[in-house]
């Protein structure tokens, strides 16, 4: 199946909703998966991943000592997200995660946070998101130390047109965007919903 980024995102930002994440979150995966688009990613796998198994109970995170953010267990999503934005809130040093349950739109969130270095899981010091993005790698964030320097994606005059992601990963993603239609009857129409008579686009 092949579809616009913009369509991606859109159908991604419904199927986070329908999983049950709230709107805030839900644009926020979507964005990952906008940044991670044209890169070589495996975003099938991603995606079907994340809707089919995440768990969204976030894991315990922990600071020492004013210099150190630790998220203990199997992060999810939503610990990546509360970790990242309490590490950009003040000045950490590191932020460590045991271990991450989809390295993939992880990454893709920690990009948009603009975070770009990371050291250690046996990757070399300082490799830098740009460099994770171009090669297609996947990033374990088990020993992670982050310096807050702007990231700079591909221009947009860069982007593939059109992005192929499997039929099964994009039925998926419909699937759990039809959870948040609204049923059509007498009422919902009454009240606005779908196309009025006068609409002509």
């Amino acid at each position: 199946m092949d579809l616009s980024i913009n369509q991606l995102v859109s159908e991604t930002k419904k199927a986070v909703c329908g999983k049950g994440y709230d709107f805030g979150i839900a644009l926020d995966i979507a964005k990952a998966v906008e940044i991670l688009a044209p890169y070589p990613f495996d975003l099938s796998s991603a995606l079907t991943d994340f809707l089919k198994n995440e768990d969204s109970k976030p894991c315990n995170i922990s600071v020492k000592d004013e210099q150190a953010i630790t998220v203990s267990g199997c992060a999810g999503l939503l610990s990546v997200i509360g970790a990242m934005d309490l590490f950009l809130s003040k000045d950490y040093q590191s932020l460590s995660f045991e271990e991450v349950q989809n390295p993939c739109l992880s990454l893709g969130l920690i990009a948009m946070r603009q975070s770009p270095y990371f050291g250690g899981f046996g990757l070399p010091s300082g490799i830098s998101i740009s460099q994770m993005l171009q090669q297609g790698r996947l990033l374990g964030l088990q020993s992670v130390v982050i310096e807050k320097t702007a990231f700079t994606p591909l221009p947009m005059t860069d982007w593939p047109a059109r992005i192929s992601i499997d039929d099964d990963a994009y039925e998926l993603l419909k699937t759990f965007a039809n959870k948040t239609y609204v049923p059509s009857s007498q009422a919902s129409r009454a009240a606005g919903a779908g196309a009025g008579l006068t609409d002509n686009d």
